[in-house]
């Protein structure tokens, strides 16, 4: 018995937002960069001698380790959204020409869905012994048959190459890390800027909820498509 089930060769996610992401990631990356600069001057100048000067340039020496982390981790961010966008806009590229493929095969394909193939019964053996009308349209009917076989191979051959897409492009997401928390906000361990707000939360929450909605966005790809 054969389960029809239409193929979906949507994936999820617009490249220019990705793009957008990392060109906000970029400035942020300079801004922190100039920062850096300056609040290590800062912590380099001496003011005056004192317990009170040298809480400051501690303090100022902490912001210019905040600026230096923060420079880090958004010229990494930014390098991964980069190359995101193309891995995203080559896979939909992909998609495309697979539903030209479908096309091609003489295929449904209904906007970003290849349809299963509309299934034709099998006429059974040959008719020999009927009157030449029956036997013609026995010709037909099989000619439909083997059609409707050459479609269900054509199928199966695309469905195999979209799922091939999306396992390429939901590895390359899980190799190079796009969604994990750690590539945002820093560990246990870290000694960077921090995100405490100094309620305990943190501005990790913010970003973790962020982080778990573009995942939701992406969810179908570790799956199987329709």
């Amino acid at each position: 018995m054969i389960t029809a089930a239409d193929i979906d060769v949507t994936i999820p996610g617009e490249v220019a937002s990705v793009d957008a992401a990392a060109q906000w990631l970029e400035g942020l990356r300079d801004n922190a960069e100039d920062a850096n600069g300056l609040l290590n001057a800062a912590a380099l100048t001496e003011i005056s001698s004192g317990e009170v000067s040298a809480a400051v340039t501690s303090y100022a020496l902490t912001l210019w380790q905040c600026s230096m982390d923060v420079y880090v981790r958004a010229t990494d961010a930014a390098d991964v959204n980069r190359a995101f966008a193309d891995q995203l806009g080559w896979r939909k590229d992909d998609m495309k020409e697979h539903l030209e493929t479908a096309r091609g095969d003489g295929l449904t394909v209904i906007g970003n869905i290849i349809k299963f193939p509309t299934e034709v019964p099998f006429p059974g053996n040959f008719p020999w012994l009927a009157a030449k009308a029956v036997q013609a349209a026995w010709f037909a009917a099989n000619q439909a048959y083997l059609e409707y076989l050459k479609k269900l191979r054509d199928f199966e051959k695309i469905k195999g190459r979209v799922e091939a897409t999306f396992k390429q492009l939901n590895d390359w997401i899980l190799n190079n890390e796009v969604f994990s928390p750690d590539a945002f906000v820093e560990g246990e361990d870290d000694q960077g800027c921090g995100g405490d707000r100094g309620d305990g939360s943190g501005i990790e929450g913010d970003v973790l909820e962020g982080l778990e909605v573009l995942d939701q966005g992406v969810g179908p790809l570790g799956g199987s498509p329709h």
